[in-house]
């Protein structure tokens, strides 16, 4: 009887220092009576609580490898459904995608219907997020199976074939989307491009490097495809470089005509190139827009589009990256960029009162004249030392810690705040140099 007394006093004791947030001395607590009583598994139950209740202090400060540790320790005292959906959760917020897929499979078959379902979810997207497509393909077609009427499964389902490059497949489950519900615009366009998309696909001629699958769709363009080859190689390594990151698998770079680049766009005058999300495709128009013998600019095009799929494969498309970073990034490290040779349009972007400031930072880049400004602030963040590091920290981008947050960690300014440095930098550039104009 004495041993129960001195063992709910403890564990009084341990809640009291937990409310109190003394999570150390919880600890001691809970280890000094596993000393005494080291057969006794009710403190397992305790153990399980304290790691936790630690792993989602961790997880709400975004320390994600830290609440994994926590809620693997938890897992090992308490093997309840509860634990296994918060290490879970915390593996695909830390962006361990594979790990968390191989986890949630390995537990599948244990745990709650309820849970299954979530779980089947995470392995989908998980599977989504490091191009394993084929997989995705399998856990979302489970989830239709056991609810036919899981439109944002079905959803999920159209995107991963287009990604995995089966357009009827995906055009099928479209058609059982719009029996349920009206199509979007965002998805009547899918499905446009995945039309188009078959009706190209035999006109393909296909080469392919150690990273990349060039798709050409016309004879004329073969005389450039070594050129093509050898200026994305380089991109490669250069860029990859920069962002220290390169991409495991191979990017598909589709250089279209003219008239099939509108077509399979949707894109007509004054687009050159762009990248899609949803089969992670860059296109390239070759046609009346670009002329043949006009190399630098469809090596700059390269570039430009490649680098779009960088920052978009680093981020997982995650963090709200805004537009004039991701535009200003990609024409900033396009080859030979100098902000001097842009010297005459921002004068006249100054003369009329069209430089940007933080109460003109738009959400889209609409002229030339933007990505031009865009570029530059880019070049003052490299000139500040702070690039390399928001770069680097790209991968921590998640839905609860945006790039404004890490820009202003790091920068210590917000990004409007920013816009105002810049404004008056590009100012005082600008009058150093007027003599040029």
């Amino acid at each position: 009887m004495a041993d129960i007394r001195y063992f709910n006093q403890q564990i009084n004791k341990f809640k009291t220092l937990m409310n109190r947030d003394e999570k150390q001395n919880a600890l001691q607590v809970l280890d000094d009576l596993h000393k005494r009583y080291p057969a006794d598994k009710n403190l397992n139950s305790w153990y399980s609580f304290y790691y936790n209740t630690m792993g989602r202090d961790a997880s709400t400060s975004n320390r994600y490898d830290q609440a994994i540790k926590h809620f693997r320790k938890a897992l090992s005292h308490d093997g309840s459904d509860l634990n296994k959906a918060f290490l879970a959760s915390a593996m695909v917020s830390n962006k361990d995608y594979f790990e968390a897929a191989v986890f949630m499979e390995k537990n599948l078959n244990s745990v709650a219907s309820k849970l299954r379902q979530s779980f089947m979810k995470s392995i989908a997207h998980s599977y989504v997020q490091i191009e394993n497509y084929r997989a995705a393909i399998y856990y979302l077609k489970e989830q239709v199976f056991d609810n036919p009427n899981d439109l944002a499964a079905l959803t999920q389902l159209a995107q991963a074939y287009l990604k995995n490059q089966d357009n009827q497949s995906a055009i099928k489950v479209f058609e059982k989307i719009e029996k349920f519900r009206p199509l979007t615009d965002r998805e009547k366009g899918l499905i446009h491009q995945a039309t188009s998309n078959e009706m190209v696909k035999n006109k393909y001629r296909t080469a392919i490097s150690s990273s990349f699958e060039i798709q050409l769709d016309d004879t004329q363009f073969e005389g450039y495809l070594d050129y093509i080859l050898q200026t994305l190689d380089r991109a490669f390594m250069e860029l990859g470089r920069i962002y220290e990151y390169y991409p495991e698998h191979k990017t598909r770079v589709k250089v279209l005509t003219d008239k099939d680049f509108n077509h399979v766009t949707g894109r007509t005058e004054g687009v050159v190139g762009l990248r899609t999300t949803v089969t992670n495709d860059l296109y390239i128009r070759f046609g009346k827009n670009i002329e043949a013998t006009n190399l630098d600019e469809l090596e700059r095009i390269l570039w430009h589009e490649y680098n779009h799929h960088l920052l978009m494969m680093k981020t997982k498309g995650l963090g709200q990256v805004p537009a004039w970073f991701i535009e200003g990034i990609a024409v900033y490290l396009e080859p030979g960029y100098d902000l001097s040779n842009h010297l005459r349009l921002l004068l006249k972007l100054r003369d009329k009162n069209l430089l940007f400031h933080s109460k003109a930072l738009p959400q889209h880049m609409s002229h030339y004249g933007m990505y031009v400004m865009a570029s530059s602030m880019i070049h003052l963040l490299n000139e500040k030392g702070h690039l390399a590091i928001l770069l680097n920290n790209l991968t921590k981008l998640n839905y609860l810690h945006n790039f404004e947050q890490m820009f202003k960690d790091i920068t210590r300014v917000s990004s409007l705040e920013f816009a105002d440095e810049w404004n008056q930098f590009i100012r005082d550039y600008l009058s150093l140099n007027a003599e040029q104009k």
